[in-house]
């Protein structure tokens, strides 16, 4: 602090000898601003941080609001701003400590380990199944360390931890609340409230319970210290209101609305990891806190419980207005019964002896007991019910996360050590499960980890989770003052909540959940540094040190870095989604407008490309990337498959374990007259996602198409279009051996398709093989039942047409190719072509000629 130029014993200006300032006079010019001691229930002064740490403060606080209203920052596209924003307050940080002499860049356990996750990141990306996943992961955990790294540093002072917690709280509160206002209709938010659960902006209920939950913590927290914080003085009206902790009024609403909506999302999950760390957290409180706690929270409980279960029924019902008065009324009674425990703690009613606590305990766990115990002989009694609490609690749902679990070790046994790189059970899961299901998350972030980055990765995290418990306990225990305690407890377990749902769902895939696990890493480490409070002040007394300019250009370079990499991507997310845009425009375009949109989406398609080369995934596009969309467009130009097969080439092998991938590779060697890599394309397709119909569907097109390139090409080879025929006839056994892989629960798990079995398009198929083998009766079953399928109806009265004038049947052969020209004369004009092609050898009965002549 400046050394005051007021000589002692003589008054500042404006201030008279009995320390009054007189009327109208201005107050004194200094650095200082008043802080609130939570502690001391009075203002002391601290002093003013340098613009740089109040930027980087204030870009922290809105990159801890703003993500949890972009669907929880879950998509890349998202999470690449989310980068650009946290190298900004990574740089400012690294400037002001620049300015402060404060040259160290990792200090302690937390820290190593902190940067150890994104460097464990990048070395199993090396070997990535899909590169491109792969460095959205790195992209996410960079994020997270430069967060965790500015939090740490940036944090001198209690008020500026509260201002922290309170950016996460006020984030939750508007979640809930925008959950509230999508059920009603009141805001459109896609996929917010689905199926009478509120989803809000995360859009997936269990991770926004988790956040609300989280929150919640917090909250009771900040209620608690409501209760120390003082009215404006300077303004008489309010001040009378101090005895009343007005404040606390106001965290009791905020609680309300995040208790509601979180019971609002029927997380039962979620509910249940609530419900033990809540029980953990009041059980640790400091002295005198446990009985205020749990009444503040039973009271909103109360009131919150049956609003959001009335508010939900009028919602159902239809009667939106009438759904917001139930909120209004629980939000009503919740003031009420805060007035009423104001009284009560005033009237010390809410003291509680520890021969009373011993009591109570006893009751309360009688009471659990008893409850418990009912509940089981009633559903002994009545087994119906047992099966409605099995559907209530999703009993399904869990035993698929098994098989999850399961496939997920089965993963890592595949790649122990630095697993299959990030995204990997994305890109591979397919391979490993045990049923047709569909799932780009394992539902346990530690069994991803472990798939994604081996022992490497869980060993790490691990070590990240010891550390900061450690130091937590270090913390709470060396705290001199119970308000501390409470801070550090807070703290604790709110990353404890986090982090123990995270174990039974994908909550820490969106990075706005994530961010408040590493900024309470970083809140922990902080407090550490600040130790009692003079920590900070001792270093910035310490002798003089040098301005350190190598460590600043490395800071500069590194935030450079990130930014860059942050805005190629953002480019080229934004390039793709464009590209998505045009390509569905497409469809429904004028010829005129065709023209333009064809152009604009290979434009689109170019610069995805050119600003990210490790091939853009994106829902909408064909083939499911940027490669494979501009592989598929050249397919269709003339003289452009060379140019289209380079592309799928690439594309393989940035995510070689992609069936799509392979199935446009395939698709591109049988254009380039390559039916031998077509098939052997496809078959890598089929054994990537074995219980996935279209591949086979493909399989079957390829392989019957590769037989007609080997009969009819200048090089005939007859022995392998043969093979290819009779490949294709073995299908629906490979598809029925598939399926009994399964055993009877899975069989019944799986409901996101049906079994594998012959389609149209491999009944066509098949009667293309049969008919090129002679097996003429079949291939007319077959080829009749292809028709079932309107898009391939003309393709199989063609080949009908074929087989008949085969078999002479002409006047039928004429009629089946008439009504195939009135369709589409291009195709009925294939007829005289296909009609010359034969297969050496191939023997079979032809079919009756005559309904008269089957039923002889």
């Amino acid at each position: 602090m400046a050394k005051s130029s007021v000589k002692r014993g003589v008054p500042a200006p404006g201030i008279n000898t009995r320390g009054k300032r007189p009327a109208g006079a201005a107050p004194p010019r200094n650095n200082l601003r008043a802080v609130p001691s939570a502690a001391t229930n009075v203002r002391t002064m601290a002093p003013e941080e340098p613009l740089t740490h109040r930027l980087a403060l204030w870009g922290l606080l809105g990159l801890l609001f703003f993500p949890a209203f972009a669907s929880g920052m879950f998509f890349p596209w998202t999470q690449d701003k989310g980068l650009v924003v946290a190298a900004v307050v990574f740089w400012l940080t690294w400037l002001w400590k620049y300015f402060e002499r404060d040259n160290r860049f990792l200090a302690g356990p937390l820290d190593y380990f902190a940067l150890a996750v994104p460097l464990a990141a990048v070395a199993a990306g090396i070997g990535a199944a899909d590169y491109y996943l792969a460095l959205n992961e790195v992209v996410k955990y960079i994020m997270y360390f430069m967060v965790f790294w500015s939090v740490a540093r940036l944090v001198t002072s209690e008020s500026i931890v509260h201002r922290i917690l309170h950016a996460v709280y006020l984030s939750a509160v508007g979640v809930a609340l925008a959950g509230l206002a999508s059920a009603t209709g009141l805001i459109n938010v896609q996929d917010s409230f689905v199926g009478g659960r509120i989803y809000s902006t995360f859009q997936y209920p269990n991770a926004t319970a988790s956040y609300l939950a989280a929150a919640l913590i917090l909250g009771l927290y900040l209620w608690r210290r409501a209760r120390d914080l003082r009215m404006p003085r300077e303004i008489p009206a309010l001040a009378r209101f101090d005895g009343a902790y007005p404040y606390q009024y106001l965290y009791a609403a905020g609680n309300f609305f995040l208790l509601a909506t979180l019971l609002g999302t029927q997380s039962i999950g979620d509910l249940a990891v609530f419900a033990v760390a809540l029980v953990l957290y009041l059980a640790v409180l400091p002295r005198g806190n446990r009985t205020a706690f749990s009444y503040h929270f039973l009271s909103v409980l109360v009131a919150g419980a049956p609003a959001i279960l009335l508010f939900l029924r009028e919602v159902a019902a239809g009667k939106t207005g009438l759904a917001w008065v139930m909120i209004l009324a629980g939000v009503v009674l919740t003031m009420v019964l805060q007035w009423v425990g104001v009284l009560l703690e005033r009237r010390g009613f809410l003291g509680v002896s520890a021969a009373q606590k011993k009591t109570l305990a006893v009751i309360g766990a009688i009471v659990v007991l008893a409850v418990v115990a009912a509940g089981a002989f009633f559903l002994v009694k009545h087994p119906v019910y047992l099966q409605k609490l099995y559907v209530k609690l999703r009993g399904r749902d869990m035993i698929e996360r098994g098989y999850f679990y399961l496939n997920a070790l089965a993963m890592f046994a595949r790649r122990p050590i630095l697993g299959w790189g990030g995204g990997g059970w994305q890109a591979a899961y397919r391979i490993f499960q045990s049923y047709l299901y569909n799932s780009n998350q394992v539902h346990s972030y530690y069994l991803q980890l472990m798939v994604e980055m081996g022992a490497v990765g869980i060993l790490v995290m691990i070590g990240l989770w010891y550390s900061f418990l450690r130091l937590a306990h270090r913390l709470f225990h060396g705290a001199a003052q119970p308000e501390r305690k409470l801070l550090v407890w807070t703290v604790t377990m709110v990353a404890v909540e986090l982090g123990a749902h995270a174990m039974i769902d994908f909550d820490l895939a969106l990075s706005a959940l994530f961010l408040v696990v590493w900024v309470m890493f970083g809140l922990a480490w902080a407090l550490h540094r600040m130790g009692n409070g003079s920590r900070v002040a001792k270093e910035r007394r310490r002798s003089y040190v040098p301005l350190n300019h190598t460590s600043l250009i490395a800071g500069t370079a590194s935030a450079v870095v990130a930014v860059l990499l942050g805005l190629t991507l953002a480019v080229a997310h934004a390039a793709a989604q464009d590209a998505v845009t045009q390509y569905n425009q497409l469809e429904n375009a004028s010829q005129d407008q065709a023209q333009y949109q064809q152009y604009q989406l290979l434009s689109d398609l170019n610069k995805a490309a050119a600003y990210d080369p490790l091939n853009p995934e994106m829902d909408g596009l064909p083939g499911g990337s940027v490669d494979t969309a501009l592989a598929l467009m050249d397919l269709n130009q003339q003289g452009q498959v060379a140019a289209g097969l380079a592309l799928a080439q690439k594309a393989v092998a940035m995510d070689r374990y992609s069936a799509s991938n392979w199935d446009t590779l395939a698709r591109l060697y049988n254009a380039d007259n390559q039916p031998l890599k077509a098939v052997q394309a496809e078959e890598k397709a089929v054994s990537l996602a074995p219980f996935q119909q279209q591949w086979y569907d493909a399989l079957a097109n390829v392989e019957a198409m590769a037989g007609l390139d080997e009969i009819s090409g200048a090089k005939k080879d007859s022995a392998q279009a043969r093979s290819f025929f009779e490949d294709t006839l073995q299908l629906p056994a490979r598809m029925t051996a598939q399926n009994d892989t399964r055993n009877a629960l899975e069989k019944q798990l799986q409901v996101v398709g049906p079994a594998l079995e012959p389609t149209p398009m491999i009944n066509l198929s098949m009667g293309i093989a049969d008919y090129f083998l002679g097996n003429y009766s079949r291939a007319l079953a077959e080829m009749k039942a292809a028709q079932s399928d309107s898009s391939l109806k003309d393709q199989a009265l063609l080949w009908e047409s074929v087989l008949d004038q085969k078999t002479g049947q002409t006047a039928q052969s004429t009629a089946l190719l008439a009504e195939v020209r009135k369709d589409q004369p291009d195709l009925a004009a294939q007829f005289d072509y296909l009609k010359g092609l034969s297969l050496p050898g191939g023997a079979g009965a032809a079919p009756p000629k005559s309904a008269a002549a089957k039923g002889k």
